[in-house]
This record gives C-alpha cells, sequence and structure tokens, in this order.
C-alpha cells in the first residue's frame, strides 16, 4: 500500500514538471518582437487615398474624428473598416527584403496592384508569397530599396467596392430631426416634444412615449448592406426628414418592404438594405393593448370608428 502511494506522488510530480516545461519552454528564447511597420500613428492619419485599376476612392478626417469618404461619392465612412486599414501601419509580423535582389514586376510590385497612401506614406501591394504562407509583398514609398513581406490581412479590404466603406447608419449621429413625414404618417417636434399632424385612428398608440420610440428606432437605424442607387428598382412611398439648420429636406426612396426594406437616396446615388423585421417599427406606430376581460382575454371594442381631423 506504501508503495502504490509512493508511486502516485511521483507520477503526480512528474506531471507537474513536464507542465512547467510546457509552459515555460527552458532554453527556448521567445520570439523577437519586431518594431511596428512605420512609424505613422493612426491617431496622426488626417486623409487616406486608395487608388485601384477601376477607380480611386479618397476618405478625409473632419474635426469631429469623424472619416467621411469625399470622392468618389460623399457620405460617412464605415470607421470599423477605416480602424481596420490605420491598424496596418502598426503591423509587427513581417519580414524585410532588397529590393535589388527581386524583379518587381514578377512579383507585381511594377506596377503594383493597389496602393493605399496615409497623408504622405504610401504603401504598393503586390503579389503573394509563393510560400503559401498568408503572406503578401509590399513596399512603403519611404523605404524604396526595400521589399517587405507582410501578413495578407487587408488587401482583400481594399478591392471591395466604394459602397463598402460607407457607414450603416443612414442618418449621421449629429443631425436634429424636426419632422418626419412618414407614407401613414407626419411626425413634428414641437416645443422639444414629438407629435402628430393629424390624429392617428383609436387603434393606434400615439403616445409620446411611442412617437419617441418611432424617432429613435430611425435615429438608431443599421443597414445590414450598402449598395449602389438603382433607379429601376420601382419606388413604393418617400420618407421625408426635415433638419434643423439644413435648408433642404433629406429624402429617401422606398424601393421596397420585402425580403428586405430598401431605403435609397437618388442625390448620394446610394441604396441601403434594412432587415425586414424593423420595417414596422420604422414605418408604422404600434397598435394600443386591448384591455382584457377576467379570463385575460383581450376584448374588441364594438363601433370603434374614429374620425380624422382634415
Amino acid at each position: 500500500m506504501r508503495t502504490r502511494w509512493l508511486f502516485n506522488l511521483a507520477l503526480f510530480g512528474v506531471v507537474i514538471i513536464l507542465g512547467l516545461i510546457a509552459v515555460f519552454e527552458p532554453g527556448i528564447k521567445p520570439p523577437v518582437k519586431l518594431p511596428p511597420l512605420t512609424t505613422l500613428s493612426p491617431e496622426q492619419v488626417k486623409k487616406i487615398r486608395l487608388v485601384r485599376s477601376s477607380d480611386t476612392v479618397e476618405f478625409e478626417r473632419n474635426d469631429q474624428g469623424q472619416w467621411q469618404i469625399i470622392s468618389p461619392v460623399k457620405l460617412l465612412a464605415n470607421s470599423y473598416r477605416l480602424k481596420n486599414l490605420l491598424n496596418f501601419l502598426e503591423e509587427q509580423d513581417y519580414k524585410k527584403l532588397a529590393a535589388n535582389e527581386l524583379k518587381l514586376s514578377e512579383i507585381k510590385l511594377a506596377p503594383p496592384l493597389v496602393q493605399i497612401t496615409f497623408d504622405q506614406l504610401t504603401v504598393a501591394f503586390g503579389d503573394t508569397s509563393p510560400l503559401n504562407d498568408g503572406k503578401r509583398y509590399l513596399q512603403l514609398s519611404n523605404q524604396p530599396e526595400s521589399v517587405w513581406v507582410v501578413r495578407d490581412n487587408i488587401y482583400w479590404s481594399l478591392t471591395d467596392a466604394v459602397w463598402s466603406f460607407v457607414n450603416l447608419s443612414p442618418l449621421e449621429e449629429s443631425i436634429k430631426l424636426q419632422e418626419l413625414q412618414l407614407p401613414d404618417y407626419h411626425l413634428i417636434l414641437k416645443a422639444g416634444t414629438w407629435t402628430l399632424a393629424q390624429p392617428a385612428p383609436a387603434t393606434i398608440n400615439s403616445s409620446t412615449d411611442a412617437l419617441n420610440t418611432l424617432i429613435d428606432n430611425w435615429r438608431h437605424l443599421q443597414a445590414i448592406d450598402v449598395a449602389n442607387y438603382d433607379e429601376s428598382l420601382p419606388t413604393t412611398g418617400e420618407v421625408t426628414m426635415t433638419l434643423e439648420g439644413q435648408s433642404a429636406p433629406l429624402k429617401f426612396l422606398i424601393q421596397a418592404t420585402t425580403p428586405d426594406l430598401i431605403l435609397a437616396r437618388p442625390d448620394k446615388s446610394v441604396r441601403y438594405k434594412i432587415p425586414a423585421y424593423q420595417v414596422e417599427d420604422l414605418l408604422q406606430l404600434p397598435n394600443k393593448s386591448l384591455p382584457k376581460d377576467e379570463m385575460g382575454t383581450p376584448t374588441t371594442q364594438e363601433n370603434d370608428t374614429v374620425e380624422i381631423e382634415e
């Protein structure tokens, strides 16, 4: 019995030692952490210019720190997509090669496949590494004597259509709504309170909370996709917004409500796809809750008619 106990204790000790070896790997030096690929900080960058074979896309950071697409369209940019591009400046997984030892045309750096300029620094992207290791060749304009083999983690996003860089919110966060004209309802902000221009049917919940919720649904609206405006699609309705400090109203065309809601802005050549489950939350006010009988069953009201003032 004593022998078995000592054997188990020794075995337990061996397991502990092997675990420590696996964790700390004595004798094996940790990999050297390389400095960032560039000395340019993402927070410093004010302008980005993306040059592809098909087009050129330009971005600019405004005084509030928001990124805007300024060409070929003028729209608020997707901050997540821009942050991903800027983080590339601090990439630390790379290998440096001598440019004079390579044929730049063979690795598609002369000319490059894509170029992106952060302020004054241009990054040229070439072909993928022949080692099939998830790396790609690139050059930095401030170090033309070198070629870098870097993790291939942003190239494909650089080749996406300009619409993929558009903010998914159809409304900018800073705008202040004064009126909202929907196909069925007209909401007006009066003395800080949202009201209906015309009374709603008695079955509709037109309380202050319901109106505020409808407005908030528009303020916080997020699309699931953004694409180029398609004028061939039919228009089934309109949404018009009057904004504080702007003379011209903001207008959206409703091009579909199924299988998804499509809101288009012809003035910006853009359309937004909204999930179908949000259609009622954006275009309708909720029904009033019906009173319930003693059994908890909703009751109906006979002769429930409402006159709408003209």
